[in-house]
């Protein structure tokens, strides 16, 4: 990996909420230090693969199974919550 690339990737990796690993075992370096350094952070980690890897352990959230399936299910239930909060907000508004 290109060394400008890599230094982008550590400063990205530093200030996320959330961590991806999406169709790879992320196990060939350098790309196998990134769940391990966001993990010990206490950023959360999310593994969607076709089967389990060594990080996923090192993930709060595993998926097993094709992406393109698992997904569409994942991002409609990020939907759903933040349709619940936008409410819980209004109504916390109207109250006031």
């Amino acid at each position: 990996m290109d060394e400008r690339v890599l230094g982008e990737t550590q400063k990205v990796l530093k200030d996320c909420d959330l961590f991806m690993v999406i169709g790879t075992s992320a196990v060939v370096y350098p790309a196998a230090q990134f769940v391990p350094t966001v993990s010990q952070k206490g950023v959360p980690c999310c593994l969607v693969n076709l089967e389990e890897t060594s990080h996923a352990s090192d993930c709060q959230f595993s998926f097993f199974g094709p992406s393109g399936e698992i997904l569409p299910s994942l991002f409609q239930v990020e939907e759903m919550v933040d349709d619940m909060m936008r409410n819980e907000e209004e109504e916390e508004e109207s109250t006031k």
